[in-house]
């Protein structure tokens, strides 16, 4: 069945302890710990995520996901949005490393990761039936790349990242660490305007096993829409076509005005 009620652990997020977590993530960032350890505290702080997941959605955070046996991701997202769900694949670097080297060009570490992303992509156009037993109706992807601080980029490299990312734009997001620290951030205003954390996404991301055996609700809400959806467009269209017909005898009227 399909998470609605509200967490706990969100309930109980103040603002004190919303400014305590997101200077234990700095300083786990500052120490360059390990990947592991990243992960594992994202993996307990889904609203960190907040410029990537929709916390009012009822689809929980995703942790490390099976991608056939030879792929696992980091986390995933599915940000059902008003034209159907779009799954977010995230892979998190370690922060020892940075975007680019000292001569401007990406690093090593990040070409590494853009080509996990690809395999990615690859494997599930060629698995498509298959990856939809665990993402419901995917079909265009994206990925997402966490790596590196913001402080490191330089004017030349910061437009280097920003062309990269527009050349990319409809597969592969990089991102830095700092993204998640202003989402998390970001999530103050909904504390404040309304005095407690009441967001539907829950604090902890759910493991692999967790997700198969809930998703199945989750399914029949995106197929609830897609029937909806399918409707919708039904309907506009036949309210498109019978204005355009009342307007033809008054010159070139847009059927699309009052619309």
């Amino acid at each position: 069945m399909a998470i609605e009620r509200i967490d706990p652990e969100v309930k109980a997020l103040t603002l004190p302890r919303l400014f305590e977590d997101v200077g234990e993530f700095s300083l786990l960032l500052e120490k360059k710990v390990n990947e592991h350890l990243i992960h594992k505290f994202l993996s307990h702080h889904s609203y960190f995520f907040n410029n990537h997941i929709r916390l009012f959605d009822t689809i929980p955070l995703l942790s490390k996901i099976k991608l056939g046996s030879n792929h696992e991701i980091d986390f995933a997202i599915c940000d059902h949005g008003s034209y159907g769900p779009e799954w977010k694949l995230i892979e998190i670097e370690s922060p020892k490393y940075s975007l680019f080297n000292k001569s401007g060009d990406p690093s090593q570490e990040l070409n590494h990761a853009l080509r996990q992303a690809h395999d990615w992509l690859t494997w599930i156009t060629n698995n498509i039936d298959y990856a939809r037993k665990t993402f419901a109706m995917l079909e265009y992807p994206l990925c997402i790349i966490f790596m590196g601080r913001r402080s490191e980029l330089t004017n030349e490299t910061a437009a280097r990242l920003r062309s990269m990312n527009h050349q990319n734009r409809t597969s592969i997001h990089i991102h830095t660490f700092d993204n998640l620290i202003d989402g998390a951030l970001s999530v103050v205003n909904l504390i404040q305007g309304e005095g407690i954390a009441n967001w539907t996404t829950p604090m902890k991301a759910l493991s692999h096993k967790k997700w198969m055996s809930v998703k199945e609700g989750v399914e029949s809400q995106f197929e609830t829409y897609k029937k909806h959806h399918r409707i919708f467009k039904r309907d506009m269209k036949l309210l498109l076509k019978e204005r355009a017909h009342q307007h033809s005898n008054f010159g070139d009227v847009n059927p699309f005005t009052e619309i």
